[in-house]
């Protein structure tokens, strides 16, 4: 029996293929700091929030980090599997898998997704993993039988069979169906952390609106898109609403409140970046400690707007949408002051303390 360090509480829940990483990242001594110093956030269009680079929602870079590496998932047999899945696990790496995840609950949907398995028990054969609660939307332990596991990808070599493009897209996506996870032991340097979270901090207040247009066989200019990153977020997310609120005809999406929910959960990232920047410079600034309660502050608005949005969801009721604007609008305001404040005077303090 063996189970490596998760950390359920990760930084980002919102997202597997980051929840995953950030419950393993989260559990390594230079985890928080790493952590603080990444993630950025951007909206694509039509109201989807992402971490990420502005353009690919899968592109924050882990390749610091971690040692992931791929493997065909059918080369190995059944009972192949097992062993191999628990010598890994004894080696201190994560496994994840591509599974049937109906098969896991006994659900005749089928249904592609990632498994992390952290963890097993020989004599009762299960493995662990941390799974969402389909009623409290947290992560929770998972005890999953060995058998269950061999079924669901099973399910899923056989699906690939026949599907070997589709393979091909999650694979290009999130490596192979079969990847280990192990944390690089590699010493972090306090400059390191701090430049790259200066650079966090800056794309944060300075945020873009971007046209992305794709180019057609003839030359011409195709489709275009509209991507959001930043507090720019904000503005794109307002603009949708306020669509959203003149289309009378227009149901309610279901996205939305899951967007703003990341917004919400970038925020918190962000606060780690801020003291991150405080407490690697030794900032002792009342004016920033000032800023930083005021963007602590306004994280309660950010959490209004998302409740006032699944309300919407489930009522199907656009009256409260007005008050979600007010909420993005008054974040805005107060953020692109507070963080260009405290960037200025974070990058004062690393004049001088370079």
């Amino acid at each position: 029996m063996k189970q490596l360090p998760i950390k359920l509480d990760a930084a980002i829940t919102s997202e597997c293929w980051n929840f995953f990483r950030t419950s393993i990242i989260g559990t390594d001594p230079f985890g928080h700091e790493w952590i603080a110093s990444h993630y950025d956030v951007f909206m694509h269009w039509g109201g989807h929030i992402h971490f990420g680079n502005g353009l690919d929602r899968y592109a924050t870079p882990y390749y610091d980090i971690l040692d992931q590496r791929s493997f065909p998932l059918e080369r190995y047999g059944a009972q192949d599997l097992v062993s191999h899945i628990e010598q890994w696990i004894d080696e201190g790496a994560y496994v994840m898998l591509d599974a049937d995840t109906g098969k896991l609950i006994e659900n005749p949907e089928f249904r592609i997704h990632e498994l992390l398995v952290y963890g097993y028990d020989e004599e009762r054969r299960i493995f662990y993993s941390p799974l969402q609660n389909g009623k409290t939307g947290k992560f929770e332990v998972f005890e999953l039988g060995y058998d269950t596991v061999l079924t669901a990808v099973g399910s899923v070599i056989a699906y690939y069979r026949e599907h070997p493009l589709e393979r091909v897209n999650r694979a290009c996506q999130y490596f192979y169906p079969l990847t280990t996870i192990k944390i690089r032991p590699v010493h972090y340097d306090d400059t390191l952390f701090i430049l790259t979270a200066l650079k966090k901090l800056e794309a944060e207040y300075t945020g873009y609106r971007r046209e992305f247009v794709r180019y057609e066989p003839t030359r011409e200019a195709g489709e275009r898109f509209v991507n959001y990153t930043g507090l720019g977020c904000l503005i794109g997310m307002r603009d949708v609403l306020i669509g959203l609120i003149s289309e009378p005809d227009a149901g309610v999406s279901f996205s939305i409140g899951t967007s703003l929910f990341k917004l919400y959960e970038h925020r918190g990232i962000l606060v780690s970046t801020l003291e991150l920047l405080r407490d690697k410079l030794g900032i002792s600034d009342t004016a920033y400690d000032g800023n930083l309660e005021t963007y602590k502050a306004q994280s309660r608005l950010m959490r209004e707007a998302y409740l006032l949005m699944k309300k919407a969801e489930i009522s199907n009721k656009k009256n409260s949408l007005p008050g979600i604007i007010q909420r993005l609008d008054a974040v805005y305001e107060s953020d692109y002051t507070s963080l260009r404040d405290m960037d200025s005077r974070a990058r004062q303090a690393l004049a001088g303390w370079l």
